[in-house]
C-alpha cells in the first residue's frame, strides 16, 4: 500500500468562509433545541403522588464510649546471649 504524506489533488474539499460558521452554528442550534426540549419535558412532567419516595435517615444517639483500658505493664527484654569474643591477633593454624 502507498502511504501519501499530502491529500490527492482530486479529494473535495471542506467548505470554508461563512459556509463552514453556518455548519457549526446550525450543529450547536440543533443541540441546544434537544437539550433544552429534554430539560422542558423533564421540568413539566407530572408525577403521580404515590410514586415519589422521599428517603428519610434516622439519627440515633451515639452509643456510649468504652472505659479506658488498663494500662499495660512493660516487660524487660532478655538478654542477649553472650558469645566469647575472638581472637583476631592469633595466627592462623
Amino acid at each position: 500500500m502507498l502511504l501519501r504524506s499530502a491529500p490527492p489533488k482530486n479529494m473535495p474539499k471542506m467548505p470554508g468562509g461563512w459556509s463552514l460558521w453556518r455548519i457549526k452554528i446550525g450543529c450547536v442550534l440543533v443541540l441546544a433545541a434537544v437539550y433544552g426540549g429534554f430539560v422542558w419535558y423533564t421540568a413539566h412532567q407530572k408525577i403521580p403522588p404515590q410514586l415519589i419516595h422521599i428517603p428519610v435517615m434516622v439519627i440515633r444517639p451515639a452509643p456510649p464510649k468504652a472505659p479506658p483500658a488498663p494500662p499495660i505493664q512493660m516487660q524487660q527484654p532478655a538478654a542477649p546471649p553472650a558469645f566469647p569474643v575472638p581472637n583476631l591477633r592469633a595466627g592462623r593454624g
